[in-house]
């Protein structure tokens, strides 16, 4: 089939995959293509005027309501870490949840700063957001782990610290 027949102007296509498909010279002029996947096609002269694209307000709503309950989740730990250590000696057992604090919103805050100055695209700006996720969910970890098992660190929370 020739690619250049392919007409799709005017049309609904949300959420379709075109993944992989050759679609050079196809018309999607006037066409909703939110949320569809053109990974690895080919569009050479493939018309996109007026199109209305983006992610859906399903996807949208979706990523703004996991981004809301992951604050929430991350806000409490980090506040009750922060305000369980406070006058606190560091004999106490909740002494550790305030280093590993520490050391992880440093080290998080480390990567960040190296994501922000890296090339988009280069290996040190994805090593750079894997370590500050990894961090990130390790204050979750710790925290949430110890809250579970009474406050008390268990010695399988401790390379975590490291």
């Amino acid at each position: 089939m020739n690619s250049k027949n392919i007409n799709f102007s005017n049309q609904s296509l949300r959420n379709r995959s075109f993944k992989g498909q050759n679609l050079n010279g196809a018309n999607f002029s006037f066409s909703d293509i939110r949320g569809c996947d053109f990974s690895n096609s080919s569009l050479r002269e493939a018309n996109f005027d007026n199109v209305k694209a983006g992610q859906t307000t399903k996807i949208l709503l979706s990523l703004i309501a996991v981004a809301i309950i992951t604050f929430v989740i991350v806000f409490h730990a980090v506040s009750q870490m922060i305000f369980g250590v406070i006058e606190r000696t560091y004999e106490s057992p909740v002494w550790v949840y305030g280093i590993a604090l520490s050391i992880s919103l440093a080290v998080a805050g480390i990567a960040c700063a190296a994501m922000s100055l890296s090339k988009k695209g280069s290996i040190f700006k994805r090593i750079s957001t894997i370590i500050s996720g990894a961090t990130s969910g390790e204050i979750i970890g710790i925290f949430y782990g110890g809250t579970i098992a009474g406050g008390k660190t268990h010695k399988s929370q401790l390379p975590l610290l490291l």
